[in-house]
C-alpha cells in the first residue's frame, strides 16, 4: 500500500479535528453518528466516554483507517483510481467520513443520489458527480464538507 497523499491526511485532519486541525485527544459524543468518537472522528470498539488519546495515537489511527478504507473502496470499485488522486481521495474521504454508510452504499448500490454519484464518476462526468453529491442527505448533513468536496471532483484540484 502506498503512503496516503498528504493534501487527503490534512484535508481529513481539518474536517473530523479540532479547530486548526487539532485531535481530539479525549473522546465525544457524535450526534448524528450516535457515537463516541476521537482522535479524528475514530469511532468502533475501544472508543468510550473515558478514551483518551495522543497526538501521535490519532495521527496513527487516521494513517491506518485511510489506509485500510482505500483498499476497501479500490476492492469495490477498482475503476475508482482511473479518476486520479485528487478524484479519487474525495471517494476515499467520503468512506472515512461515513463509514459503514458508504461502504454499504458502494456494496449495493441502493442509494439513488450515491448510484447516479457513482456511475457518473465512472463514466467520467465529474459535473454530474458533483451534483449528485451535492443532492444528498450526506451533503445536508456535512454542509461546507461536501461543498469543498464536490469543487475537488469537479477541478480536480484539492481543496484544503
Amino acid at each position: 500500500m502506498s503512503t496516503p497523499p498528504a493534501q487527503l491526511i490534512r484535508q481529513l485532519k481539518l474536517q473530523e479535528g479540532e479547530p486548526g486541525g487539532l485531535p481530539a485527544l479525549k473522546a465525544y459524543w457524535d450526534p448524528i453518528g450516535q457515537v463516541f468518537t476521537a482522535g479524528y472522528g475514530q469511532t468502533g470498539q475501544g472508543i468510550g466516554p473515558n478514551t483518551i488519546c495522543t497526538p501521535a495515537q490519532a495521527d496513527t489511527w487516521l494513517l491506518t483507517s485511510v489506509e485500510r478504507f482505500t483498499l476497501q473502496l479500490d476492492s469495490r470499485l477498482p475503476w475508482a483510481v482511473q479518476m486520479g488522486v485528487v478524484r479519487h481521495s474525495v471517494f476515499v474521504n467520503m468512506e472515512y467520513n461515513m463509514g459503514l454508510r458508504f461502504q454499504a452504499f458502494t456494496e449495493t448500490i441502493n442509494d439513488a443520489h450515491l448510484a447516479i454519484m457513482a456511475g457518473a464518476a465512472q463514466a467520467s462526468d465529474y459535473d454530474a458527480c458533483a451534483s449528485a453529491m451535492l443532492d444528498s442527505l450526506w451533503a445536508r448533513q456535512v454542509g461546507q464538507r461536501a461543498t469543498d468536496l464536490a469543487q475537488q471532483m469537479r477541478t480536480g484540484e484539492w481543496v484544503l
